[in-house]
């Protein structure tokens, strides 16, 4: 399976408005991977967080200034954003 196929897949599983019509790579992160994805509704970034770096994801979710930081960019985008390996990310999310 290629990196289209494997993105495909994932983006398929999360209740995306829409059909997608392309995932493409969003901005030039060093330490992330970012996708822009399209659907025929709206648009969603997907980004896979890099578990080498961020050994302690409940850290980076406790972090106020992440959760704003993300909330900046939904708030720019107007995209929602949508986080691959962090299968516990929306109980800490929750409450913001």
């Amino acid at each position: 399976m290629n990196e289209n196929q494997t993105l495909l897949k994932i983006a398929n599983n999360f209740s995306l408005k829409g059909t997608i019509v392309s995932i493409k790579p969003f901005g030039n992160g060093h330490i992330n991977k970012t996708y822009l994805v399209e659907t025929t509704d709206r648009k969603y970034v997907l980004q896979k967080i890099n578990t080498n770096v961020f050994k302690n994801v409940d850290y980076l979710m406790n972090n106020y200034k992440t959760i704003e930081t993300l909330r900046d960019i939904h708030d720019e985008t107007d995209c929602p954003i949508i986080f691959v390996g962090m299968g516990l990310a929306h109980r800490k999310l929750e409450r913001y």
